[in-house]
């Protein structure tokens, strides 16, 4: 018995009695075992966006055959005909070289490209630098936005706003 990819049944992702141990050794490689989720799926376009932690390559870019496989399989789950290669755009939220910085702790992020350990992947890093921090100036809108306060001026309200930090 094997698990069929949802966009292309004909492709054959593994054998279903290899399933847990492919799935515990891509998991041990990933920050605290968390793999690589499906979150969403556009019918129409047949694109999906996967959520997961970053890899455990460290300072030596160790591999995981059983990672680099189930990111080869999710790019071939694309259903998205605009996407001959099956190509998967990893979205890393940190700063490149907060990714850097995480190898000296053992973590890391995919080596993408054509020459690369993930070679049907791009890697994107959105500059976010902390993400306690993005969360502390939600908190501070969030507050803002529902205070109880009545700000009549304009100017006021824009000076609160610029001391959340939500730039």
């Amino acid at each position: 018995m094997y698990i069929l990819c949802p966009t292309y049944p004909q492709v054959l992702l593994f054998p279903a009695q290899a399933e847990n141990d492919f799935i515990v050794e891509s998991g041990k490689f990933r920050s605290s075992s968390r793999l690589p989720a499906l979150t969403y799926y556009d019918k129409l376009s047949g694109t999906s966006i996967w959520r997961c932690a970053q890899p455990k390559s460290g300072l030596f870019n160790k591999l995981s055959k059983e990672d680099v496989a189930l990111l080869r399989c999710i790019g071939m789950c694309n259903g998205n005909p605009k996407n001959i290669h099956h190509t998967v755009l990893i979205h890393d939220s940190r700063p490149k070289l907060n990714a850097e910085s995480n190898k000296l702790k053992g973590g890391g992020y995919e080596s993408c490209g054509p020459d690369a350990n993930y070679s049907n992947c791009k890697i994107k890093f959105a500059d976010i630098d902390n993400i306690h921090a993005v969360r502390s100036c939600f908190e501070k809108m969030y507050a803002l936005a529902f205070s109880s306060t009545n700000i009549t001026d304009t100017q006021s309200w824009l000076i609160q706003v610029d001391q959340t930090g939500y730039l």
